[in-house]
């Protein structure tokens, strides 16, 4: 059973040659040499141990390694795909695909299923390690923080450099039961200044006769004399932000 491996992971030198005994996991279709790779190591209490090399190609974003206990597997996230292991073995189930970058693994506490994160979608795992659903939420990373219930918490970044909105899914099938406003994607953006209405024209205002310019000079003002000042009423702004509150768990 998984609770009786020991997993122990470390990146490994570029453009080594493995040892003897250590399974190397290749991309047969990646068209470069690999950009990081990981060593993990997985030690039985029946003494048996294996080596599986596990190589990331193209887009080397984050690494991570998890053991998911209840159906003995090992999570490897490196590159832009999560490689899925034997915890017995160390040989390979399943390989899942991120598009441009793997970002995060999330794993839940009842162990009922598994998160992938890339820098598009997520991806739901499930025993005995088989995909239940996948979700296209973002544009330059995903997040899952939490799964309580049958809704799952998720944060994507829909723009580069952008704010990271929040969604909520239905767990089972991966469906949007939560979508953050629409305004919300522009967060951060300040609006170009709205042109100052007209004031209306006050009534009469067709009868009174246009203004002349005066073209005389100036008088002399004697010492002493004060001058006039216009006061400047301020312009009131008023920010207004509607908080989001996440539905009770259930």
């Amino acid at each position: 059973m998984g609770q009786l491996v020991t997993v122990r992971a470390s990146l490994w030198p570029r453009g080594k040659r493995p040892d003897a005994g250590v399974l190397e996991v290749v991309d047969q279709a990646a068209r470069t040499a690999p950009v990081t790779s990981l060593l993990v190591e997985g030690s039985r209490k029946d003494g048996g141990r294996f080596f599986s090399l596990v190589h990331g190609y193209n887009c080397s974003c984050a690494e991570e390694v998890e053991l998911w206990d209840k159906p003995g597997l090992i999570l490897v996230g490196v590159g832009q795909a999560v490689t899925v292991l034997d915890s017995q073995t160390g040989a390979v189930k399943l390989r899942v695909p991120m598009g441009g970058y793997f970002n995060a693994l999330w794993l839940s506490e009842d162990g009922r299923d598994a998160f992938i994160c890339g820098d598009e979608s997520v991806v739901r795992l499930v025993p005995p390690g088989i995909i239940s659903w996948q979700k296209t939420l973002g544009v330059d990373g995903v997040m899952v923080h939490r799964a309580v219930g049958m809704t799952v918490f998720v944060s994507a970044q829909k723009r580069v450099g952008g704010p990271w909105l929040d969604y909520l899914l239905d767990r089972t099938n991966g469906s949007v039961v939560e979508a953050p406003d629409p305004e919300d994607e522009g967060e951060g953006v300040t609006p170009a200044a709205k042109p100052r209405a007209a004031e209306p024209v006050k009534a009469g205002a067709k009868d009174q006769k246009p203004a002349v310019k005066d073209t005389r000079p100036a008088p002399v003002k004697a010492d002493g004399d004060d001058d006039d000042q216009d006061e400047l009423d301020p312009s009131d702004v008023k920010m207004v932000r509607d908080d989001e509150t996440d539905p009770d768990d259930e």
